[in-house]
């Protein structure tokens, strides 16, 4: 009988033990200029899945000004879809510390909107913009919790071994 406690309790530690859920992260770059004017920005998307999803946070710069998160600009739905160029029509929105917002969009041979430039989004800042994004390799890390449930397991275990020993001596 103790022999299948421990061992229960082996499986639920081992189970308790797995790394946390983690994000994908893709690093993007791009850079071109059109009509004289240049763009240019690099960072790193967050999505909640490996694959094709919606972004859950973009960190970086775009001409030089701090990104400070996603916006609606543009009409954009901030669809991230594989490496490659990301976005689609709705394009992937971000706001910058400098001021203007920015769309980066599929439509017009992928382009990118500049809101003090275009506040309606519907031109286009730069045309067909050369663009990468890698996907970053990230190494889930357990949770505290996870630590102290460990911890709690381990203590139960040396408790039942040391009634184990009390109950053996007896």
């Amino acid at each position: 009988m103790m022999n299948k406690t421990i061992g229960l309790m082996a499986a639920v530690l081992l189970l308790a033990v797995s790394p946390a859920k983690a994000s994908t992260f893709w690093s993007f770059s791009y850079a071109d200029t059109f009509g004289g004017i240049t763009a240019y920005g690099s960072g790193t998307f967050e999505t909640p899945t490996a694959g094709p999803g919606y972004l859950s946070g973009i960190t970086g710069s775009a001409n030089g000004s701090a990104i400070t998160g996603l916006s609606g600009y543009a009409g954009a739905d901030n669809y991230f879809y594989t490496p490659g160029f990301p976005a689609d029509v709705g394009g992937i929105s971000f706001t910058t510390s400098g001021g203007p917002t920015w769309n980066l969009t599929s439509y017009a041979g992928n382009s990118i909107l500049r809101s003090d430039t275009d506040p309606g989004g519907y031109g286009a800042y730069a045309q067909s913009i050369a663009m990468t994004v890698t996907q970053v390799p990230v190494t889930p890390v357990p949770e505290p919790e996870t630590y102290a449930m460990m911890l709690a397991g381990l203590g139960l275990l040396g408790l039942v071994r040391r009634r184990k020993q009390q109950q053996a001596a007896a």
